[in-house]
């Protein structure tokens, strides 16, 4: 009997099973898919801007330059000083003799970003290459004063 039991038992879970309704899924919509656009990486262009140290000032003040572009900055900046003045204008003391009473003037370039930061003496020169469009704001660690912007396209 209890053979007949485990074999109705058995047919019964079979016929259970073979009855289940089979789910159907419903197709979905798939998901929009965002373009991705090829961006090309900036390569330099091969143009220099410079910006010249002298008096006091950069010059020019402000650049407009494209993504890729090169800006040097030059410094030429020389004061006719005489004796203890020459510290006044964070000379190079080595510049300055009895033939020779100017003493060339120290200039950084520093990004507010702290990007870039260069030390120039005088007859000293330094580049940048701009590979991404921005502002970037820049002056001297000397004098906080004296500022220069160089905008990116």
């Amino acid at each position: 009997m209890r053979a007949l039991i485990l074999i109705m038992s058995i047919v019964a879970l079979l016929l259970v099973a073979g009855c289940a309704v089979e789910q159907v899924q419903q197709p979905t919509t798939p998901a929009p898919v965002e373009e991705t656009k090829y961006v090309a990486p900036v390569q330099p262009t091969g143009q220099i801007y410079q910006v010249v140290m002298e008096s006091g000032q950069y010059s020019p003040l402000d650049l407009v330059i494209k993504a890729g572009d090169t800006v040097e900055w030059v410094n030429v900046d020389y004061r006719e000083t005489s004796g203890e003045a020459q510290d006044d204008y964070r000379g190079n003391r080595d510049l300055r003799n009895d033939q020779n009473p100017e003493v060339g003037v120290r200039y950084t370039v520093t990004f507010e970003n702290a990007e870039f930061n260069v030390d120039l003496v005088p007859g000293a020169t330094a580049q940048y290459t701009f590979m991404q469009p921005g502002q970037y704001f820049y002056f001297d660690q000397y004098e906080p004063a004296i500022r220069g912007s160089v905008t990116v396209e």
